[in-house]
Order: C-alpha cells, then structure tokens, then sequence
C-alpha cells in the first residue's frame, strides 16, 4: 500500500471515532436533559394555605325561636368581605361583610319562617339553616 493511503485510511479511523464519541456525548446529555424535564413537569406542586377559614356562625337567634314579634334580627359572623345570602320566604336579602359579622333585619310571617343563609368567600361556602316561629297575637 502506498503511504498516502495509509495516512488517508488512518485519518479517516480517526475521524470515525472523533464523530461517535461526539454524539454518544451528545445523546446522552440530550437523554439527561429530557429526563430532567420530564422529572420537573411529574413533581406535584403542593400549596398550604394557612388563612384560617372562619365558619359561617348564627348567633341570635337559636334555631326554633319562638316570638311574639313580626320582625327579627338575626346576627352573626362569618369571613371578612364574604358574600352572605339570606333566603326567607318573603324573599332573598344580600350583604358584602366589611368584618366578620352581620346582622340581617327580617320580617316574619305568622307560623313556621325556615330560613337558609349561605355564605360565600373565595372557594369556600358555608351555609345554615334557621327556622324560627311567629305566634302573633289578634
């Protein structure tokens, strides 16, 4: 054989060997990268909110208050800036809490006055029943 083809076979081992290596490297640094990936779009992402959720509370008057009156005021508490919805039947009433309490004025209807307030805060609704009665006097 003569020397030039020799050094040409020779070079081209060389080379050969040169371009495996360089994308055996290659791939195996792409196949860490998509690993990586694949690893960060798996790992769960777990939020703790730590507000703490204060319960919708009736606290005047008791379920199953008996009265005399034809109107009552019911109080209580809830979130700040919650939406509270009082469902009588006589209608619906509305209020956007500034504080954690409220009071709703209603009037009643002679007998059995079931009552339903819901309260509305973000995700959270919380809601109770109420019922009162009205033995009004001829």
């Amino acid at each position: 054989m003569k020397k030039e083809t020799l050094i040409a076979v020779i070079l081209g081992i060389i080379a050969g060997i040169a371009i495996a290596v360089f994308i055996i490297k290659n791939s195996r640094d792409s196949s860490n990268k998509s690993a990586d990936i694949i690893l960060e779009q798996l790992t769960p992402t777990i939020t703790i909110d730590t507000k703490k959720t204060e319960p919708l509370l009736i606290e005047e008057p008791d379920d199953g208050f008996v009265t005399e009156e034809e109107s009552v005021t019911i109080k209580g508490t809830s979130q700040v800036n919650a939406l509270i919805v009082l469902q009588t039947p006589q209608g619906e009433q509305i209020l956007k809490t500034k504080n954690n309490s409220f009071t709703f004025d209603v009037d009643l209807l002679p007998g059995e006055n079931k009552m339903k307030i819901t309260s509305y805060s973000g995700k959270n609704i919380d809601a109770r029943s109420l019922t009162v009665y009205s033995i009004q006097p001829e």
